[in-house]
């Protein structure tokens, strides 16, 4: 009876303090172009979004490897590529964000096919990335999610065709997927516009973008 006591009332104070989890040792890598960087105009947003995910969950370390421009495979157009890049992340990482793909379409890098290993096709740089992450961050969490659309001249483009390499891949390796193209609520970013209509305002990166990725940490972590 006691046993039973002491659990409710365990249980009970675990309800009423959320029970919070302690990220405070936790080492972040974020791996990814122009959106992770942070990029607004000719220069960087005051705090993309691993600036506001260190807040969020008082991570004890976050990198922030985006590089504006950067594509996923290493082809012929292929610019800081994240296939190669993966292999340099802090050995003492325990959460791996990926973004990724805008500008592999930009550069009309090939997709190749279900099954390709060639680091130059998305297909194949994608299968490339998570092998080494499943092999050397065994203990690590992973999340991969998919580029946002872009908003020119008031209309939306959804690169659906980058989507699918990433979506297939993270199925093969059972590594969770943020679907942020058709789930971002981009649509409604007042100054998109006002920009490029590419990348995102700091009011969108804070309000919208940054508590979905930090949902979607608390319901996988």
């Amino acid at each position: 009876m006691k046993k039973v006591l002491l659990c409710s009332t365990l249980l009970f104070a675990c309800i009423n303090t959320s029970c919070k989890k302690n990220y405070s040792s936790y080492i972040v890598t974020c791996m990814g172009d122009s959106i992770t960087y942070g990029t607004w105009y000719d220069g960087q947003l005051e705090k993309p979004y691993p600036v506001l995910l260190k807040e969020t969950f008082n991570f004890k370390e976050v990198y922030n490897k985006g590089i504006g421009g950067s594509t996923v495979a290493n082809g012929t157009g292929s610019y800081k590529p994240m296939v190669d890049r993966i292999q340099k992340i802090d050995p003492k990482t325990n959460i791996i964000i990926f973004y990724g793909g805008g500008n592999d379409r930009a550069q009309d890098l090939p997709l190749g096919e279900k099954g390709n290993k060639e680091t130059t096709t998305l297909y194949g740089a994608y299968y490339n990335i998570c092998t080494y992450i499943k092999e050397n961050f065994k203990n690590a969490f992973t999340m991969f999610m998919t580029p946002l659309p872009a908003k020119i001249k008031d209309t939306m483009y959804y690169l659906h065709n980058v989507i699918n390499p990433m979506k297939y891949t993270c199925e093969l390796f059972k590594i969770p997927l943020l679907d942020l193209t058709y789930n971002s609520g981009f649509e409604d970013e007042i100054n998109a516009g006002k920009n490029d209509g590419i990348h995102p305002s700091q009011e969108y990166v804070t309000y919208t973008l940054t508590p979905k990725i930090a949902k979607f940490l608390k319901e996988h972590l």
